[in-house]
């Protein structure tokens, strides 16, 4: 008798019967034993041991931080070669021989997990006899949050300078866990002692600093996903979070309000911008006045008629498919570095120490600077009142987020929520 045929006396062996195709992806569904209808003429690892027995076959499925299938991940396992998922994310071995194995899955761009440094994701599988093994792996993209920073021009005023620099960092806790974050800012009218609160975020969080002089350097910023490489494995970033403090109308929002250049982000930057800059969970923020209207009108009856679903904040939640929160009113940023009842002793404590130390930085305890800008708001009031060509900080930043206005009227205060359609 053949080792896996019949009884031949007169001629040579039976051919054995043809492996079988590999299970279609509905097979790795469950975990139904597949019963062994033959053997297979070229066992992957080592020869099945006993004809007819139960088969073993194996699948890897590779899926995102989103458990979304990944195409085209790279799956090798010794003694079983090496596969490429498929749009399903699934890497077929098809039938195999029983046992323990070593996985290792990459793909350009992606990590093991959320948490896991640059490389490949390991796995070991077990598969026992008879049964349809599907091995789960995940991988996860790198995590980009931006945070852009507008310049202070419209008011001319030692109490708001420095209002979008505090609201930036406001914002950092806000953000979700990232591989990196970067502050980019608009470099006009700030003075070298201004800039150091930028400075001091890039040390004190190890956040990245970038400067922005135009619409074009914002889409640039958004379109130039890096890559990094570590282990030997490159890891794309993706953004992840995305936040705005800036002046802003309906049509735009405005980094550089009423100074030049213009550093704009409006629809011409939105249709620019790479659509699939951002992971799949990514969120994007405008504390800007007006992005999530439409009208220029001052006075409106509801929501709907000021034209929420033709605002930019529709327009980027559309364009990059995430979830954007924008202000339908002005914004209101007057308490993002104090609090107005403490306006008059921070006024008097400033006028009292310029006797002595003007046009250096002056201490004002517990809690704030008085930053040297010559020129700044150098008129009769703000004269008589001793805050003329100084600009107010706060030494551990913003205090609180800015917060939506009272204008236009009639409508509904608080960040709304645009998601994608």
């Amino acid at each position: 008798m053949d080792a896996c045929g019949t009884t031949n006396a007169s001629g040579p062996p039976a051919v054995p019967a043809p492996a079988p195709a590999p299970p279609s992806p509905d097979v790795y569904a469950n975990s139904d034993s597949q019963a062994g209808k033959s053997c297979s003429e070229d066992p992957v690892a080592a020869p099945v041991s006993t004809c007819g027995a139960p088969k073993t076959y194996l699948a890897v499925k590779v899926t995102d931080n989103q458990n979304l299938p990944l195409l085209n991940a790279d799956v090798s396992a010794p003694g079983l070669g090496t596969r490429t998922t498929d749009k399903y994310g699934l890497a077929d071995y098809g039938e195999i021989t029983p046992g323990t194995y070593s996985i290792t899955v990459t793909k350009d761009g992606y990590r093991p997990d959320v948490d896991a440094t640059a490389g490949p994701a390991l796995v070991t599988a077990t598969a026992p006899a008879g049964t349809s093994t599907v091995v789960p792996v995940q991988l996860a993209v790198y995590r980009e949050n931006i945070i852009f920073c507008g310049s202070e021009m419209d008011y001319n005023s030692f109490w708001l300078k420095m209002m979008f620099a505090g609201a930036s960092w406001a914002g950092v806790p806000t953000l979700r866990a990232a591989d990196q974050t970067t502050l980019a800012y608009v470099d006009v009218g700030y003075t070298n002692f201004e800039k150091l609160a930028f400075e001091l975020l890039k040390d004190q969080k190890g956040i990245v600093l970038q400067k922005v002089a135009s619409g074009s350097d914002i889409v640039d910023l958004i379109n130039t996903r890096i890559k990094t490489k570590a282990g030997g494995f490159l890891g794309k970033f993706l953004l992840q979070d995305v936040l705005f403090f800036s002046h802003g109308q309906p049509d735009a929002i405005k980094l550089n309000y009423d100074s030049s250049p213009d550093v704009n982000f409006g629809a011409s930057e939105i249709g620019s911008s790479d659509a699939e800059a951002f992971s799949i969970d990514g969120r994007f923020v405008s504390y800007a006045c007006r992005t999530g209207v439409s009208s220029w009108a001052e006075s409106f009856s509801s929501d709907a008629e000021a034209g929420p679903d033709a605002s930019l904040a529709q327009q980027i939640a559309n364009r990059f498919q995430v979830q954007t929160q924008a202000f339908m009113t002005r914004s209101f940023y007057g308490d993002v570095l104090r609090e107005k009842a403490d306006s008059d002793r921070i006024a008097s404590t400033l006028k009292t120490a310029r006797e002595t130390q003007d046009g250096k930085v002056i201490e004002i305890p517990p809690d704030h600077q008085a930053l040297p800008h010559p020129g700044l708001a150098d008129k009769r009031g703000p004269k008589k009142e001793g805050t003329n060509e100084y600009a107010l900080w706060r030494k551990a930043g913003g205090k609180e987020l800015p917060r939506s206005g009272d204008t236009p009227t009639g409508l509904t205060p608080g960040l709304h929520v645009f998601n994608p359609k």
